[in-house]
């Protein structure tokens, strides 16, 4: 996994912040589907297949989240980062929802056989008692496997975002395939409606992806998770001088201080403003020094013509020429 996904997972990891960035884009207009996020548990990761070689092989995903109740799960929630535009995500997905497919199949099916067989050995009592479990158990129900693409590139997702647009166009037997299709979200494309859709640090991370206006409402809001909001900014949209702010944000907000989107707005712009002038430092020395040495060349130049003249080497009048002087102008200085 890059430093990005890492960076990005340490914020998207706190359940707040997870849930706000699904109903931010999914679940927004129905506010019952909008999720609660002490109903949110981890699920793994790590999703194993064999190569072409039968080797065992493996592949993780950023984030990954059960909702519902303890034995109700409603959904199972994954989050994918991508700060580059890859052609071949929708097949690395599919692998992600493929391997929570088969969990769910295969814990069904080792509970239905360790009911099963429990049963063999249980009294009629004891046996009364499983079969309710297994009619409690019933029949196998997949849970919805919701996954969100959110694209940190800064360029539009031009790529396929399903498996038949990886299939040529004029192949006959495309129309018989079953199809999936993955959710893209540009984070480069979005605008304050949509930002105010959020209500976690995560509406911070985008806006000031966006934009570098600190005049809205909310930016004096308390950040939840400061670091992590910016590490995630600094993964995506490179800060200078990144460690001394991040140790400045650090020293704040240990002494007690609140640290909100304006203060990282305010240090950003302090960082720029420091920047700014030691560049200017920088420039001025630079063109100090080459600004001497077009003056010691010329002053060089002069003192040669004006020698010259004097030795007679050469007329008054050609020194002048070439000094772009009067004759009179050369004389003084003679």
């Amino acid at each position: 996994m890059g430093q990005k996904d890492l960076t990005a997972k340490s914020l998207e990891a706190k359940p707040v912040v997870f849930a706000d960035i699904f109903n931010g884009f999914l679940f927004y207009e129905d506010e019952s589907l909008r999720l609660d996020p002490s109903l949110l548990r981890d699920l793994p990761t790590e999703s194993v297949y064999y190569d072409a070689d039968g080797n065992i092989r493996n592949m993780f995903q950023d984030s990954a989240k059960a909702y519902g109740e303890q034995q109700f799960v409603l959904a199972c929630l994954g989050l994918e980062n991508q700060s580059t535009v890859e052609r071949y995500l929708t097949v690395r997905i599919l692998g992600y929802v493929y391997s929570n497919y088969k969990r769910q199949l295969d814990s069904y099916t080792d509970r239905r056989k360790e009911l099963l067989e429990r049963k063999k050995r249980a009294t009629p009592e004891e046996a009364g008692d499983i079969d309710a479990e297994l009619e409690e158990l019933g029949s196998f129900k997949l849970i919805p496997v919701v996954v969100l693409v959110l694209n940190f590139s800064g360029e539009d997702w031009n790529e396929p975002v399903s498996l038949s647009g990886l299939v040529e166009d004029g192949n006959p037997y495309k129309c018989f395939m079953g199809d999936f299709t993955i959710r893209v979200i540009d984070i480069h494309t979005l605008g304050q409606e949509d930002f105010e859709r959020f209500t976690s640090d995560f509406g911070a991370v985008i806006r000031c992806l966006n934009s570098t206006s600190r005049d809205y409402d909310g930016v004096e809001t308390t950040l939840t998770y400061p670091l992590e909001t910016l590490d995630m900014i600094h993964a995506y949209k490179k800060i200078d001088n990144f460690a001394e702010l991040r140790e400045r944000i650090l020293k704040n907000a240990g002494k007690g201080e609140l640290i909100t989107m304006g203060t990282i707005f305010d240090e950003l712009v302090d960082e720029a403003t420091r920047k700014g002038k030691q560049e200017g430092i920088y420039e001025g020395e630079r063109l100090g020094r080459q600004e001497g040495e077009r003056l010691g060349r010329q002053e060089g130049v002069l003192t040669t013509l004006l020698e010259l003249v004097r030795d007679g080497l050469i007329p008054i009048e050609e020194a002048a020429s070439r000094l772009q002087k009067s004759v009179e102008e050369v004389k003084t200085l003679l």
